[in-house]
């Protein structure tokens, strides 16, 4: 039990707080889902892939050495209870991969306006057909990111 003591213009007054667990064999079910998640969300996940070339010297000619190794780097970033709103965020994430966000340049500033329009439009067209977001993005010769949209089920007693 929390107990608050204040003292105001008109007098004092204390504020007491009672908590206590509820009885589990109560039963008593909710009146209303409002604040409970869905069944279905949405990961935000990107993937890395940087090619690291094999080295030149290789001392058996009879050894079997793979031409590129590849680093692979999984990442999930948020989950999202509305589909649009994870696609949009995917979309962001390429943008800023694609485009420099910081420069004033002329040509940097038009290229990242082309790039929004498509995206956006790559979004709607997603948005209209409930589909999820997916893209690859070369960031230059030797690192691939692919950035998509998976959707999940929730697994627990109070989904929808």
């Amino acid at each position: 039990m929390v107990e608050y003591n204040a003292t105001c213009a008109v007098g004092n007054f204390k504020i007491v707080v009672d908590r206590f667990l509820r009885n589990a064999t109560d039963g008593i079910i909710p009146t209303s889902k409002a604040g409970w998640l869905h069944r279905l969300v949405y990961d935000l996940k990107r993937k890395t892939t940087i090619k690291v070339p094999k080295p030149d010297d290789v001392n058996d000619l009879f050894e079997d050495v793979p031409a590129e190794n590849d680093l692979v780097t999984n990442e999930q970033f948020d989950i999202y209870t509305i589909l649009d709103e994870a696609n949009r965020e995917a979309g962001r994430l390429v943008l800023d991969l694609k485009t420099d966000k910081h420069s004033k340049r002329l040509d940097n500033v038009l290229k990242r306006t082309r790039e929004l329009q498509r995206i956006r439009g790559k979004i709607d067209d997603l948005e209209q057909m409930k589909e999820m977001f997916r893209e690859e993005v070369r960031v230059d010769d030797r690192r691939v990111v692919e950035i998509w949209v998976e959707e999940r089920s929730l697994e627990g007693p109070r989904n929808i």
